[in-house]
């Protein structure tokens, strides 16, 4: 995804090393661009809901919140057990993907309580 190093503004390394592990892609295409899907589709999704609100669409967004955030704790572990090195951008995506998860959380149950 990126030719030259990657800039880390905390550790100084962690990004690159994380980067450059064997653990940087899935099916050989880069992490971050299932990152980026995943974030696009999560807006798209979510504005979408505004106007058009399908319980079973809003249970498809929580289902991809929570897949996100299952998979960002098993990059997490590979960070701190397996590569012993932390991405400062893939912690902040992974913190992001937690708030996502909460807010969906949020929102599937109190629009399924006002529906009931």
């Amino acid at each position: 995804m990126q030719a030259g190093p990657m800039v880390c503004p905390v550790t100084g390394t962690g990004c690159e090393l994380v980067r450059k592990s064997e653990f940087s892609k899935l099916l050989g295409v880069d992490l971050p661009i299932f990152g980026i899907a995943f974030y696009l589709m999560t807006a798209f999704v979510s504005v979408w809901l505004t106007q058009n609100y399908h319980q079973k669409i809003s249970l498809l967004r929580l289902a991809a919140s929570f897949s996100a955030f299952a998979f960002g704790v098993y990059l997490t572990f590979l960070e701190a057990f397996v590569i012993k090195a932390y991405c400062i951008w893939c912690v902040a995506s992974f913190i992001v993907s937690i708030m996502i998860l909460c807010l969906c959380v949020l929102d599937f149950f109190k629009i399924k309580k006002e529906n009931e």
